[in-house]
């Protein structure tokens, strides 16, 4: 079924949030700034037997005057869940990420992909029409190489989370899943794309830009992946995406697999590139050598941001260990690492109904928090998913540490 026109959706989801945020924070407020696809008319609305449901999630930067604090995370928590009771009485089932700054944060933005797309493509929809003249200019060929790597990470560690609450052995991907191999694809042309120099900031675009480099003559395009089957895909799932049209084949545990193959593959080749690595290292290798090229700094600022997150005093036990692990690599790294592993394994053995060959236990006590409290049923796989994803959520979005 075709998802809802996205601009009617669009608007929908702006209103209760303009009206629920001015209600709580009123003049405290300098401006609300829609960001992500909802910002480009790229949002997924996907009406259902009771209603429709908003595939991923709508972004909002909240501005704060300077000289008033930030709401605490819990007071925000309660904002974005008021907004969403307010849209769930519409019969729109959304989730709502609500981020408060100020004018430093926009100020202090340096190159990359979610700082360009928020300058290029944000709407400011309440308050000062001019806040996104703060964030610095920059072009898309600043961005650095290594953002294109990290959202590749994102894409394939958040394939976790809905393939840990399924229920296992099942025939089929979820829903969920089969949404997040569409943005695993679309975000793999976004990758490719940085690396190729021809970045766009919207879905459309960067499906154009694919097809045209695979339409190019001479010089050829250097790609890991067959460059017009890649466009293909990207195509097909930015229709999907968009227009709820096909996506048909990417309901079987082997199609997944495939996609996790192909991100598997160019996730491989950019490193490489990154690390000047030899040609036919292995993911082992090339996770040593990007380790090894971190600086100090950026571990020390990531274990920093995991112990304001889990409290000076109440983490002290785990003081020891965050030691240890910042002495290789930041969170970020290890979280990656573990998630990536896990996600690769995976990949090689669903498709045969075979649990994944992998040490459980020491992708444990690689990951920077157990979360014991988060136990459920599943097999011992999807229990290794689970802390992943909770590791993700807590220490990694939001955060360029």
């Amino acid at each position: 079924m075709a998802p809802a026109w996205p601009p009617a959706g669009s608007r929908l989801v702006t209103a209760a949030v303009v009206a629920t945020c001015a209600d709580a924070f009123g003049p405290q407020l300098r401006a609300m700034i829609l960001a992500g696809s909802l910002a480009r008319d790229e949002g997924s609305f996907q009406p259902t037997e009771t209603g429709t449901i908003l595939l991923g999630d709508a972004e909002f930067v909240l501005l704060f005057h300077d000289r008033i604090p930030l709401p605490a995370p819990a007071r925000v928590t309660e904002v974005e869940s008021a907004v969403e009771a307010r849209l769930l009485k519409e019969g729109l089932l959304a989730e709502i990420q609500l981020s408060p700054c100020h004018s430093q944060y926009l100020r202090s933005l340096e190159p990359h992909v979610l700082a360009y797309e928020l300058r290029v493509t944000g709407r400011v929809v309440w308050g000062e029409a001019d806040v996104l003249s703060l964030v610095p200019p920059f072009s898309s060929e600043q961005i650095p190489l290594e953002d294109a790597w990290r959202l590749l990470n994102n894409r394939l560690v958040e394939q976790l989370e809905p393939l840990s609450t399924m229920e296992w052995p099942c025939a089929v991907p979820p829903p969920a899943v089969r949404y997040r191999t569409v943005k695993l694809y679309l975000d793999m042309g976004t990758s490719f794309l940085l690396f190729a120099g021809a970045y766009a900031p919207t879905y459309r675009d960067r499906a154009r830009g694919l097809r045209r480099l695979a339409e190019r003559g001479d010089p050829a395009v250097e790609c890991p992946l067959l460059l017009a089957a890649f466009a293909s895909r990207v195509e097909a799932c930015t229709r999907y995406k968009l227009e709820g049209a096909g996506g048909d084949d990417l309901g079987t545990w082997t199609s997944w697999a495939g996609a996790i193959d192909a991100a598997h593959v160019l996730w491989k080749w950019q490193l490489a590139r990154l690390t000047a690595a030899p040609e036919g290292m292995g993911d082992h290798g090339l996770r040593e050598r990007w380790r090894r090229g971190q600086p100090a700094w950026a571990r020390l600022r990531g274990w920093l941001h995991v112990l304001r997150n889990r409290g000076w005093h109440r983490s002290w036990r785990e003081w020891p260990r965050w030691a240890r692990l910042g002495f290789r690599a930041t969170p970020r790294l290890c979280v990656y690492d573990a998630g990536t592993e896990l996600l690769f394994a995976l990949a090689a053995r669903l498709g045969t109904g075979r649990e994944p060959d992998i040490d459980c236990a020491a992708l444990t006590r690689s990951l920077p928090v157990r979360f014991r409290d988060q136990e459920g049923a599943g097999t011992p796989w999807q229990e290794i998913a689970r802390e992943v994803s909770c590791n993700y959520r807590d220490f990694l979005v939001g955060t360029r540490a």
